[in-house]
This record gives C-alpha cells, structure tokens and sequence, in this order.
C-alpha cells in the first residue's frame, strides 16, 4: 500500500483509520477496549497485536490524522457507548 493511500470508516460502534503499513482501530467496550488500537499491517495483517503501548507517538499522530480527515472530509463521527447496555 502506498505511504500516500489513507482510507477511513466510522460507524455507529467503530471506526478506523489507515495510511500506509498503519492502522489505527476503535471499538467501545464490551466489544474492545474503548481505547485506539494500533497495528502494522504488513507484519501483523491479521491485526492481532494491538502496538499502541509501544508506539504512543504513532497513536497520537493518527489519530490528528483521522481528526483531519473527518473534518476535511465532512465524516460524521457518531459512536455509542454500549459498555452500559441499551438504557
């Protein structure tokens, strides 16, 4: 993948933000952590070991990238909180 290509989804419990070998991933407790994830896909394509205590700066700096992203892009960033159930 191109260090250029970025791509991006958000729904109501996920989002995901990836450039290059990147990935950064979020999903609310009871699915996750609730917390941004990060993985390097061309080591680990099947994202099964989450870098983000190793590479906080690699988090931070998606995660303004994502934040660019929606608002150049006009993304509508709605995620529910389920950890509590449907109240």
């Amino acid at each position: 993948m191109s260090a250029h290509h970025r791509s991006a989804t958000s729904c109501s419990v996920s989002g995901h933000f990836s450039t290059g070998n990147w990935k950064i991933l979020w999903m609310p407790p009871p699915f996750a952590s609730g917390q941004w994830e990060l993985y390097n896909l061309a080591e680990d394509p099947a994202e099964s070991n989450d870098l983000s205590s190793r590479y906080p700066e690699k988090v931070e700096e998606m995660v303004n990238s994502w934040e660019q992203y929606k608002e150049d892009n006009r993304v509508l960033d709605v995620s529910l909180d389920l950890s509590r159930g449907f109240e």
